[in-house]
């Protein structure tokens, strides 16, 4: 382990700071030796929010080894979906002219 639970939550304020959709309030933090992650051992940090009165968690992934969020995911496993992407091209025939 490499680094602090304090320089984790620091790290993943600052990532927050590049975000304003998300506003979160950060609850819970663990450790992981093997995860999903450059070099394996990751951090894990719960994110809570309240939307239409029920609670949204977020987590936030980040690798021991680079010390950098390597990827956010929501309760339903869409990972970084803060992060807009553009459409792809196979899917613009079945957008509605008239939502844009």
């Amino acid at each position: 382990m490499r680094l602090t639970e304090k320089e984790v939550l620091e790290i993943v304020e600052k990532y927050k700071k590049q975000f304003p959709r998300i506003k979160d309030t950060l609850t819970k933090i663990q450790f992981s030796l093997n995860y999903d992650v450059l070099g394996k051992e990751a951090w894990i940090v719960t994110g809570e929010s309240e939307l239409l009165g029920e609670l949204w968690e977020f987590w936030y992934v980040v690798s021991d080894k680079t010390g950098e969020v390597e990827y956010t995911f929501d309760k339903y496993g869409n990972r970084d979906p803060h992060i807009e992407r553009p459409m792809p091209k196979e899917w613009e025939d079945y957008v509605d002219e008239d939502d844009h």
